[in-house]
């Protein structure tokens, strides 16, 4: 998996993102899972993100950590609609 770019892990039940993902990755998709929790860890190191769709899972604002997604400079779209984030 050293040069996996997209990673798809929709529909899957997860309670949390993976940790430790290819620093190649560009797209995570993992829309309609469980989700609840961003940790900043989860990001570290992915600066050739350009994709990460959360939408469709019972997030909220508490449960993203400040700085989650710092760093990734190619990052460009974010969805997170149908959550329960507000603002």
């Amino acid at each position: 998996l050293v040069k996996l770019e997209r990673l798809y892990l929709s529909k899957n039940q997860l309670k949390e993102l993976p940790e430790k993902m290819p620093k190649t990755l560009q797209e995570l998709r993992v829309h309609e899972n469980e989700i609840t929790k961003v940790r900043k860890a989860v990001f570290n190191g992915l600066n050739q993100m350009i994709v990460v769709e959360l939408g469709t899972n019972p997030l909220k604002s508490s449960g993203i950590e400040n700085g989650a997604f710092q760093g990734m400079k190619k990052l460009s779209y974010i969805r997170i609609a149908d959550t329960n984030i507000t603002t």
